[in-house]
């Protein structure tokens, strides 16, 4: 199994790039809209408050939402993902390569501590 994808296979497998982008700027707005309209609700009781604060709330992980539905069918862009992880992962320098392991482990290499 190829693990490996090409930039423009990679690109490509995302379909409807606008779409993602409207509706992760609409959905949050409406909701954040409703909020708004909630909490000016006279005579203000808790209730309202209360409702307001949820929907605001509500509004905020929707582009995250967006994304894993309009990408959860995609198994190739899901295991290209992971192996990028895993790339970055196995690239990512030793503490004694990039000069903190002094700092780590509270001892100097010069024997002082």
């Amino acid at each position: 199994m190829k693990t490996s994808l090409s930039h423009s296979e990679a690109v490509s497998g995302y379909k409807k790039p606008a779409l993602f982008f409207i509706l992760s700027t609409l959905i949050p707005w409406a909701f954040w809209f409703a909020a708004g309209f909630v909490s000016r609700i006279t005579p203000y009781e808790q209730k309202y408050l209360d409702v307001a604060g949820m929907l605001a709330f509500v509004g905020l992980p929707n582009p995250v939402v967006v994304a894993f539905f309009r990408n959860r069918a995609e198994y190739r862009l899901r295991v290209q993902r992971r192996h990028q992880d895993r790339e970055a992962a196995r690239r990512r320098p030793e503490r004694k390569q990039i000069g903190i392991e002094p700092l780590v482990s509270g001892r100097r290499s010069d024997g002082l501590i």
